[in-house]
């Protein structure tokens, strides 16, 4: 009896102290699923088993029925035995309280109703878990303060099952409704439309009518045939390639690299004549008067000319691309909310600019006034100049992205050092009938004056400006339409390193030394803009 009294009691306690135990210790865990776990609330089974019960306190039962026929031969000694029979036709009474919890005597069972109890399984169908990320929060070893909510926010176009989290706090992968950068590798693919400012040449060639003084430069009746105008700036085609890396998963830190180039743009005249048309080579003397040196006139000489002017331009690069900023650190944004982010890149840039002018000319005499008819005479002048840059780059890049479409601003400038080759140089032969070749290292504007390598450093800055619309089709691809602007200031092109002021006395077969041509280099800028468009892959 004693022992059974406080057994039950003792059971209730136990049971109390041992769900508080787990209450607390779930309570330690940043999102308690406490309510899930069914080991602990499991337990008032206990409660229920019919571990004390005992035949002979059982009413009703045949041995209870039996105790007077037990003491029949010493009903004279046990009538105290009797009397307290009616204390265990009490004890089922308390069993009972104990099952309906009615009993005043067992105050601390109730407590029991306190230890958390399953939750429905429709409560459970209708706030699910959400897949992957959250369960994987918890489980991992390093604490991440918030829910799956302060992970992937994911808008208001609805129920987004967005991503799963990595050790960044960012996401890693999407559905169909949130877009990520999966991958820490990419390659972007441009066809450049681009127009590019062209190299300016003096009058190289001309012509007029017959009686008029042959192709001088000023006169009314003259026109130019080859020069006098701005050469190559029209479109060019070309492509560009970028790839880059990231250096972290949290897609801080990248690594990128790049080259383009806008082709080689040429422009050229070729014409020969036997006199009709006239064509001659312009130029004019120390004193600033205009002169000509005949090509072909009816009566006096025969011959034909080439003219060419070609430029090259190209660029390389490699950068640290370094995150500043971001309203959305997550690498996965969904498909409506939108992200914004400034990044800085700096690293190292290349770029070079060639420019080329060659002219050559042959006639021959056919007129004993101008010399031995038949005397053929051939000159080439060749201008090249050479600008190459080698420095910093330091810029900004701002993205704005939303759902699909995203915008992208560049502003860079690169410092460093410009250095400018200027290469000039001519040849001659002249060849009478029956003689030999007489060679000579002049033409007609690349003479001894002014002919040679010429190399010269400048420091300059180089600013480059870009705006990039793109639209992600899936999470790997994305397209884009772009402009860049590019401004390079301090270049050397050949067409101003032409000279049009001669001595005539250095042009052969005549040898005398002259200080006209002068070598005094010229400079000016050099501007590339143009539209892109292209593919980006991500993997």
């Amino acid at each position: 009896m004693p022992i059974r009294s406080f057994l039950i009691p003792a059971l209730g306690i136990l049971l109390i102290c041992c769900a508080a135990f787990g209450l607390s210790a779930y309570g330690a865990q940043p999102m308690p699923p406490v309510v899930q776990e069914p080991a602990v609330v499991q337990e008032p089974a206990v409660v229920q088993e019919p571990v004390f019960d005992d035949p002979v306190a059982t009413p009703g039962t045949p041995p209870m029925a039996d105790v007077p026929v037990a003491t029949e031969g010493a009903a004279a000694e046990k009538p105290p035995a009797m009397v307290e029979e009616p204390a265990f036709e009490e004890v089922p009474a308390a069993e009972e309280v104990f099952a309906t919890e009615e009993a005043p005597g067992a105050t601390e069972v109730p407590a029991v109703e306190d230890v958390p109890r399953p939750m429905p399984d429709a409560e459970l169908e209708s706030d699910p878990l959400p897949p992957g990320g959250y369960l994987d929060a918890l489980e991992s070893e390093d604490p991440i303060d918030g829910g799956y909510d302060d992970f992937c926010e994911c808008g208001e176009c609805g129920e987004y099952e967005c991503c799963e989290c990595d050790e960044c706090g960012g996401c890693v992968f999407s559905t169909a409704n949130c877009f990520a950068e999966p991958g820490d590798f990419w390659f972007r693919m441009d066809y450049l439309m681009w127009f590019a400012k062209g190299g300016r040449l003096p009058p190289l060639v001309t012509t007029s009518p017959v009686g008029s003084p042959p192709g001088e430069w000023g006169e009314a009746s003259t026109t130019s045939l080859f020069g006098s105008d701005r050469l190559n700036s029209g479109g060019r085609s070309s492509a560009r390639l970028t790839i880059g890396y990231g250096l972290d998963a949290c897609g801080i830190c990248a690594l990128e690299g790049d080259y383009f180039d806008l082709g080689r743009r040429s422009s050229g005249f070729t014409a020969e004549s036997s006199g009709i048309p006239v064509m001659a080579r312009p130029y004019r003397n120390a004193s600033g008067t205009e002169l000509s040196r005949v090509i072909a006139y009816p009566g006096q000489a025969v011959g034909r000319v080439n003219a060419s002017v070609s430029d090259y331009f190209e660029s390389a690069g490699i950068r640290v691309r370094r995150h500043l900023w971001s309203n959305n650190p997550c690498r996965v944004h969904d498909a409506c909310g939108s992200r914004m982010r400034l990044d800085l890149i700096s690293g190292y840039r290349y770029y070079r600019l060639t420019d080329s002018l060659i002219i050559r000319e042959t006639n021959v005499l056919t007129s004993p006034a101008l010399g031995t008819t038949g005397t053929m005479t051939s000159f080439m002048d060749s201008f090249h100049t050479t600008n190459e840059f080698n420095g910093g780059e330091v810029g900004l890049v701002a993205q704005i992205e939303r759902g699909r479409w995203s915008m992208e601003l560049l502003g860079k400038m690169g410092l460093g050092s410009n250095r400018r080759v200027i290469d000039i140089n001519g040849s001659g032969a002249i060849t009478a009938p029956g003689a030999a070749t007489d060679m000579y290292n002049a033409g007609m504007l690349a003479l001894a004056s002014n002919s040679g390598l010429h190399i010269q450093n400048e420091f300059v800055v180089i600013p480059q400006f870009g705006l990039e619309v793109g639209y992600r089709v899936n999470d790997h691809l994305r397209t884009y339409l772009g402009y860049n602007f590019l401004y390079w200031m301090d270049v050397a092109r050949a067409g101003d390193q032409v000279d049009r002021t001669l001595d005539a006395a250095q042009i052969p077969p005549n040898t005398s030394a002259g200080v006209n041509p002068t070598f005094a280099p010229r400079h000016t800028d050099f501007w590339a803009q143009g539209i892109n468009v292209g593919l980006e892959l991500r993997f």
